[in-house]
């Protein structure tokens, strides 16, 4: 498995391609980087008295499987081919990786539906004990992630 270092300084991102920034408000972006293997979303928060960083690395095949796990899967009603109204988590392995998916109704901003991608195979940068994982509203998927996965 590729390892990775955090893309949070000019040393490190010179390394990929950056596809795009996107804001979170005026204190959190996510910016997204990519390579020939893998896409790389880094995300921080910036409060009064520290910054919060954290990564996750995705391989290339997983990303049309987020798309069509979204929007084929938990966008549509099971009578229109989605998932089960019961099921709120789905993974698939990718390369060696697991990348889960599920539901969450919290999704980085309070009461914002949205979801929740891990990738099982790689720890956080964060707490080690803890899979990489990100947090996207809908709204933020709907205006410009699901745009660039299926792109990828």
């Amino acid at each position: 498995m590729k390892m990775f270092s955090i893309v949070n300084n000019g040393l490190e991102q010179a390394k990929y391609s950056r596809v795009t920034t996107i804001y979170k408000g005026s204190n959190a972006r996510i910016e997204i980087y990519r390579d020939s293997e893998h896409l790389l979303m880094y995300h921080s928060t910036i409060k009064a008295n520290s910054i919060t960083e954290n990564q996750i690395e995705l391989p290339v095949p997983a990303t049309r499987w987020i798309y069509d796990t979204i929007v084929n899967g938990f966008w549509r009603t099971p009578s229109e081919g989605g998932l089960a109204k019961n099921q709120h988590a789905v993974s698939k392995i990718f390369e060696g990786e697991e990348i889960l998916i599920s539901r969450s109704s919290n999704a980085g901003d309070y009461g914002k539906s949205g979801f929740n991608i891990r990738n099982k195979s790689r720890k956080s940068y964060i707490a080690s004990f803890m899979p990489q994982s990100i947090q996207i509203n809908d709204e933020i998927l709907k205006d410009s992630i699901l745009d660039i996965i299926s792109d990828v």
